[in-house]
């Protein structure tokens, strides 16, 4: 599910709120499952702002998932978006 910023920042809007609770209800009757937590940006600002941009947003989404009652260990790893964290991806998707 894709969850939307507005530009530049990395707080949650009160619609991202919703699905991410909807989405931490699914967790919770599913205490198998796995999810894997991706901040991307769009190609405004640097390559290193938007990695750190990028790493806020994911962390911000771990954090109100946490806070709606997911188990940590569902929450997979948080990889920022870019020309590295897609490489990143890979090697985390490789390593099982």
């Amino acid at each position: 599910t894709d969850i939307y910023f507005e530009v530049g920042r990395k707080g949650l809007t009160d619609e991202a709120k919703s699905i991410l609770a909807a989405q931490a209800d699914i967790l919770k009757k599913n205490g198998d499952w796995g999810l894997l937590i991706q901040g991307y940006t769009d190609q405004q600002g640097s390559a290193s702002y938007n990695k750190k941009l990028g790493l806020k947003r994911a962390e911000t989404v771990k954090t109100e998932l946490l806070n709606a009652g997911v188990e940590a260990a569902m929450l997979v790893q948080r990889i920022p978006f870019g020309r590295e964290g897609v490489q990143k991806a890979v090697e985390c998707l490789a390593a099982g």
